[in-house]
């Protein structure tokens, strides 16, 4: 068969639908109601014998560099096709590398018009159609990101829009038998400017295509369902539009069940359009804490025969704003939620109903709440999952104008009309934002979990913005969100949303004292805490601002997975933005998640997993405890509780807690644990779980002990000089330190060396970035602190105390960058008779003269034996954490102080992009050692300290690009920082607090022990 493509219409500012169906609600039909009835959610789409989806291994592909190679006519049986399966994206089945992009275009901007020359695609499918079917319809889920469809060698339609269904009547197109389709698509097109995206930029079909047949003259076109709270319970209407004009001889049935529970019905005869009335129904109200469903059967039958059948899982809710207060049912909730990507490591933009699935799932188990589709409608089935599991959902419109900022093309715009606004302001663009929004409202307009509807994202404007607005609140009782009103004269539409705002000003909203703009209604964090490498960091200082105010209703966590490539046969397994060629490309931005790509939690999913926490509890005096149930429905005996209280970090004491909070509710409780005192770390943790899976747990610290008293042990030391060399011996081995400079060089337990090559210690004022220091990184090096070298300088005391019992060793050096002091450095050394030497590293600032200077982290590094290979330790784990103090949180609310033990590899993190992660805090003795037990320990002086222990260099990590970069050395380096820069969220939101930052005056210092550990003899 022939076919020849028209003009294409990609860069036609005229065209952005031809001959597509009007925008209606997604469902799938089924010819016998059992089999709908034994349906599940994620098998709907395929088990219906009405539907065939035509997804597979069996598509003929062609793809071309340039679209005006397409031939002027293409004939299906000569023409030469690869074998492709659908869907998929051209970047992830090797016809184009992927590229990845954050906020601008993939080429110069020009709006309307991409570039003539670009790729295209055509494809190639065959498909029967029975005897029987009278009217069919092609279904289009997700086509990246526009598609010219022919059939049987006849052109049917056009479509754009990436994210919504574009739908097209098969009728007088196709014949009894075997047809075939065609699909000429290009890589861009004008509707490419709506969807400047934060992901890899990619093409296809990426949803499933299915055609829908009929056998009968009329269908179930379009169903809207709206409920509404009434005094007795709720009303529900349902609209049914038929497709045909007569309807003669057929009838409408609609069915409301409660599980097997017929609860309503009506049947009356079919009318073009139907409209079924059920007042003050007895129902359970539906919420994400307590998703209670009812099945919703619509029944199309012709003389006593069911014709058709849909399906929805209806639920009932009010949402309503009071004041500044975001109600839902009724009451006051708080949106624990995150931002939701469709993306898969192996296949991009294409997610299998069991892969959203698992998304939910782990959103469930990690405490979320709410998830905002960022930035388009997700597949529909993600949103029947987010019903049955029970998420709010904030469902986002495929809108994002971003790369317009960076036009400089075009004259520059007055006050509050920056270069991005200027298509959401365009009066010629806004029947496209109309038609993305109408797409979004349509196909999803019947799902209980949609919160909110948004606009989209970063675009600027309100005009258009306002044109969709009206349009939905003409339909939908729901508020509406859109964060880019914010920075317009709008300001905002039913909540006042925002991105990343610092906690100090949050807390000025939450008490109304920051602008009037930020007044009047609720304020809601579309985007906060961006995860990307190790944290977030603050997330608790952010819920205890959004606990403290009703007007805060919470917000969603930047984002939920990484987005990378994955190849198991590259070097790279895993690969971002920069390394498939492209010149264009934002790095490892897009590496930004909670998950990795596999769905491996990073441990930022923990920390937000225990600050999302339902229950929360605060010591109120010994063994008093304040218990506050979060949760808007659930009462909190519904949760198992267990305590344990710990001393010195381990088991002490533990017993069942019984809880019987209703929501919202804060009540004291007497827990008769043993009793404490002031010698030791005592910490109580309260363990929350739901049918043996765990919630959360947290930790409440009850008492620190202080500096543990310094007891050299018996017996005594020997100095003398060996060969330029200051030798130490005590009981079972010895230190040496050079005799000029007074670095420590060797540490010995009998004749078996801890230390490794000829400087084994160095200081460290800079460690490898973590993505949160990115917008640091370049005020470090200016400083000289990344390059910064450490020289032992100068032997500067060499004394032993009268009773021979220690011997001091003060040695003074300098941290240089290209043989330049940036700081000074004071070694304190006391050898002790037991083979323990207490270390004190002390910071100069010397001829710095910057009032308030800030360093990444200050601390010691050790080379040891590569056979040091366990470690066991007492301090907080056993995921990586940092916090400048126990009583103040950065990033340690997934951990608490307990014993730990397992391999050196075990307590590091492997991010996608190397950075400083496995840190642990709080740190109050650490022992490293071989099989047989031969070793190290580190103990705390007057303070915890912070370690990590890999085996990898710090060189070597700091120079890492990927995984694959990180080559093991021949030595253990252990790291025994004092101080330690907070995690923070600055790769895209605030900086660090500065509670967790690390500021020196003249000098800053702090002290530990290291002490060999005696093996088992062989």
């Amino acid at each position: 068969m022939k076919y020849k493509p028209e003009k294409l219409k990609s860069n036609d500012f005229d065209y952005y639908e031809d001959g597509r169906l009007p925008k209606r609600s997604y469902f799938i039909p089924y010819r016998d109601k059992n089999a709908l009835k034994k349906s599940t959610v994620l098998s709907r789409r395929y088990e219906s014998e009405a539907v065939t989806v035509l997804s597979g291994g069996d598509w003929g592909f062609k793809y071309f560099e340039k679209a005006s190679r397409i031939p002027a006519v293409i004939d299906s049986s000569l023409f030469l096709f690869d074998r492709i399966s659908v869907p998929s994206t051209w970047q992830r089945t090797g016809y184009e590398p992927p590229v990845y992009l954050n906020c601008r275009y993939p080429f110069a901007v020009n709006y309307p018009f991409v570039p003539e020359e670009m790729s295209a695609g055509v494809y190639f499918k065959k498909f029967s159609i029975s005897g029987e079917t009278k009217h069919s319809i092609i279904t289009f889920l997700g086509v990246a990101n526009n598609l010219s469809l022919y059939v049987n060698g006849e052109y049917v339609g056009y479509g754009e829009c990436s994210h919504n269904m574009s739908e097209f009547l098969l009728d007088g197109f196709v014949h009894e038998g075997e047809n075939e389709l065609l699909i000429v698509m290009t890589k861009w097109c004008s509707g490419t400017y709506l969807e400047c995206q934060d992901m890899f930029r990619e093409n296809g079909i990426f949803r499933d295509v299915y055609i829908t047949e009929y056998d009968c003259d009329n269908f179930i076109f379009d169903c809207g369902i709206e409920t509404e709270r009434v005094d007795d319970g709720f009303d529900l209407c349902a609209k049914i539009n038929l497709f045909g004009e007569s309807c003669l001889d057929l009838s409408v049935g609609v069915e409301l069940f409660d599980g097997g529970k017929l609860l309503a019905s009506s049947y009356s005869s079919a009318a073009k359009e139907n409209e079924f009335f059920f007042g003050s129904l007895a129902v359970d109200e539906w919420s994400a804490e307590i998703p209670k469903l009812y099945s919703l059967f619509v029944t199309l039958t012709k003389d006593g025969k069911d014709k058709e059948v849909i399906r929805f899982d209806v639920g009932f809710k009010t949402v309503d704003i009071l004041g500044e207060v975001f109600l839902f049912n009724g009451r006051k909730i708080k949106f624990k939620g995150v931002n939701h990507h469709d993306t898969h490591y192996k296949n991009g933009y294409v997610m299998s109903a069991s892969d959203l699935e698992k998304d939910v799932k782990l959103m469930k188990e990690f405490n979320c709440n709410a998830v905002r589709t960022s930035h388009y409608p997700p597949d529909p089935t993600f949103i029947e999952l987010c019903d049955q599991y029970g998420l709010y959902v904030i469902d986002e419109a495929d809108i994002e104008t971003h790369g317009t900022q960076n036009d400089e093309t075009k004259p520059r715009s007055p006050l509050f009309l920056p270069k991005h606004n200027r298509l959401s302001n365009s009066k010629e663009w806004r029947s496209r934002y109309l038609d993305r929004v109408k797409g979004l409202y349509e196909r999803d307009k019947n799902h209980v979990c949609v919160t909110m509807w948004s606009l989209g994202n970063e675009s600027g404007g309100w005009r258009n913005q306002d044109a969709c607005y009206e349009y939905l609140k003409s339909k939908s009782p729901l508020p509406v969100h859109y964060e880019g009103a914010i920075r317009t004269p709008r300001g905002s539409y039913d909540v006042i949303s925002e991105m990343y705002q610092h906690p100090n000003l949050l807390k000025k909203i939450a008490a109304g004292s920051l602008t009037s703009r930020y007044n009047g209604k609720p304020y809601f964090l579309c985007e906060y805490c961006h995860a990307m490498g190790v944290g977030p960091g603050s997330l608790e200082d952010y819920r205890k601002i959004i606990y403290s105010s009703d007007k805060l209703c919470g917000g969603c966590v930047w984002e939920f997975a990484d987005h990378s490539v994955f190849d198991e046969n590259a070097r790279n397994k895993y690969t971002y933005g920069g390394d498939h060629g492209e010149e264009r490309h934002d790095g490892n931005f897009c590496v930004d998640g909670l998950f990795f790509p596999d769905r491996r939690p990073h441990t930022g999913a923990y920390e937000m997993k225990t600050v999302y926490r339902p229950i929360r509890a605060e010591r109120v005096s010994d063994n008093i405890y304040s218990f506050r149930n979060t949760n808007s429905f659930i009462n909190a005996k519904e949760y198992d509780v267990y305590y344990e209280l710990r001393k010195n970090g381990r088991y002490f004491d533990g017993g069942e807690v019984s809880l019987d909070l209703q929501p919202g509710e804060v009540k004291q409780l007497v827990i008769a644990h043993k009793a404490t005192d002031l010698s030791g770390d005592y910490t109580i943790n309260f363990i929350y779980s739901d049918d043996s899976h765990l919630i959360a747990s947290e930790e409440i610290i009850i008492n620190t002990a202080g500096e543990k008293a310094e007891k050299p042990g018996k017996g005594s030391v020997c100095a003398k000089k060996m060969g330029g060399m200051l030798e130490i011996a005590f009981d079972g081995g010895k230190a040496a330190f050079d005799s000029v400079t007074g670095e420590l060089c060797e540490y010995y337990l009998g004749d078996r060396q801890l230390l490794e090559g000829q400087k084994p210690l160095s200081v460290l004022i800079f460690r490898a970035p973590i993505d949160n220091d990115r917008n640091k990184v370049g005020e470090w090096e200016k400083a000289g602190f990344k390059d910064a070298v450490f020289a032992a300088r100068k032997l500067v005391k060499a004394e032993k105390t009268e009773d021979s019992s220690s011997f001091t060793v003060i040695s003074d050096g300098s941290l240089e960058n290209n043989g330049k002091a940036v700081f000074d450095v004071r070694l304190t050394f006391t050898v002790h008779a037991d083979g323990s030497i207490k270390i004190r590293p002390e910071l100069i600032r010397g001829t710095l003269r910057r009032s308030k200077l800030e360093i990444p982290c200050f601390g010691i590094s050790f080379s040891l034996s590569k056979h040091l290979q366990n470690a066991s330790f007492i301090g907080y784990g056993c995921e990586e954490n940092r916090s400048c103090d126990e009583a103040l949180s950065d990033f340690r609310e997934h951990v608490s102080l307990g014993e730990f033990g397992g391999e050196i590899d075990d307590f590091n993190q492997n991010y996608i992009k190397p950075q400083e992660s496995g840190i642990h805090f709080g740190i109050r003795e650490l022992s490293l050692f071989d099989q047989n037990g031969y070793g190290i320990s580190v103990e705390k002086g007057a303070s915890p300290y912070y370690f990590t222990a890999r085996n990898v260099s710090n060189e070597t990590l700091k120079r890492a690009k990927h995984i694959e970069d990180l080559i093991p050395s021949k030595c253990v380096t252990l790291n025994v920082f004092g101080f330690m820069r907070g995690a923070g969220s600055n790769s895209c939101g605030p900086d660090v607090l500065d509670d967790h930052k690390v500021f020196i005056g003249k000098k800053i210092h702090f002290d530990f022990y290291i002490k060999p550990i005696k093996g088992e003899s062989k």
